[in-house]
Formats: C-alpha cells, structure tokens, sequence
C-alpha cells in the first residue's frame, strides 16, 4: 500500500503460534519497482498461498483465473458444450451473431478478453511456432467494409514460424484491413489476426 507521503510499504503477514508476525519494508527506492515490476509477481505469490502451492495454479481454466485475481464476475462463451462449474455462459452454436456482438462489446468497453485452445489443435497450431500452452488476449474484433469479421490476439510467447499458413493469412487480413479501414494496423509478429471462421476453428471458448 502507499503512504501519505508518497512512498510504498510491503506488508508480509505469516502465521505464528502466538499471532501473526508482520514484517514491513519500506524505501522510496521501491516506489518506481512496485508500478513497474513488482506487482505481479506480489499477486502471483498471494494467489498460490491461497491454494497452498504454486503447483495448484499452473493448470486450470482462464475463467477461475480472472474470477479469482480480479473478484468480477466472468462470462464463458463456448461452443455448444455445457459450461463447467457453473459459470455463466452462451452457447455459440445457436447464435454466432450474438458471440460476435459479445466480443465487440467487451472490447470496446476494455474489458479483459482471453482465449483458450482447443485440445484438438494444440498440435497444428504448434507447427506454426506458436506455443499451444497459453491462453491469448483478445486485442480488437474488426468489421471489415465487405462484412467480413476478423479477430485480432496477442501472441508474447513465442514467434510465429515465418512464411506459415497463419503468419501468411493474418498479413493478407492487415494488408486488407489498412486499405479498408483507418485504424493504422501494422504487421507484426507480437499479435495474430484470424477470420473468425479461423478464430473458431482453432479456440475454444
């Protein structure tokens, strides 16, 4: 947390027979670490304490993840498939047209947009020098001027395999969209653009 006057204070609390024992670090020093740095990895380590290990938070849903690390509410958009442990959903299947809408909406109004792989396509997507075991952020969803729809997803992991059937159709898919659009997108290796056919192909919810 920070103090009035401006410095940053760490507040480590474990438990101890007779009380919790607190330690405190404070330093100005810390201030331009904590904004930068930090954080994350403070959350990751309160994350694993709450399930004990680190081992227990390296494998789960991208649903239990943002419930858990940001306390909202988190809705699951799958594929026909009934949606585990409760969690609010839609069915894609039924209406495609509201699945787009969805993920415009949650876009334009920044909220947090991830997608996951489907188990079935981790091994072909790995062939194109992506790495299958992540979830991707959903960056822009993208009406082009001849209606088609394009997704675009953020790839910090790995580098796309040069001249790949997807680094080649996501260059065609920004090459299009500069001449149709004014939004400036520019190619690069650090995002993806998919159709949405493709987008569907490959993630799963």
């Amino acid at each position: 947390y920070k103090e009035p006057a401006g410095q940053y204070q760490l507040s480590f609390t474990r438990p101890h027979s007779s009380g919790d024992v607190k330690k405190h670090i404070s330093s100005t020093s810390l201030s331009p670490l904590l904004e930068i740095r930090i954080w994350p990895t403070l959350l990751e380590k309160a994350w694993a304490r709450l399930y004990s290990t680190y081992e227990r938070i390296e494998r789960g849903t991208v649903i239990d993840c943002l419930s858990d690390l940001t306390g909202s509410v988190s809705l699951l958009l799958i594929y026909g498939e009934p949606a585990s442990k409760g969690a609010p959903s839609i069915s894609l299947d039924v209406d495609n047209s509201l699945f787009w809408e969805t993920i415009q909406h949650a876009v334009q109004s920044e909220f947090i947009v991830v997608a996951e792989i489907r188990a079935e396509k981790k091994a072909k997507f790995e062939e194109h020098g992506l790495n299958s075991n992540y979830a991707f952020s959903v960056l822009n969803a993208i009406n082009s001027k001849n209606t088609e729809k394009y997704i675009q997803i953020r790839n910090p992991w790995s580098i796309i395999k040069p001249g790949s059937d997807i680094s080649e159709k996501s260059k065609r898919i920004v090459e299009r969209l500069a001449q149709e659009t004014e939004l400036g997108i520019l190619f690069d290796e650090n995002t993806i653009f998919f159709s949405l056919e493709e987008f569907k192909e490959y993630f799963e919810n």
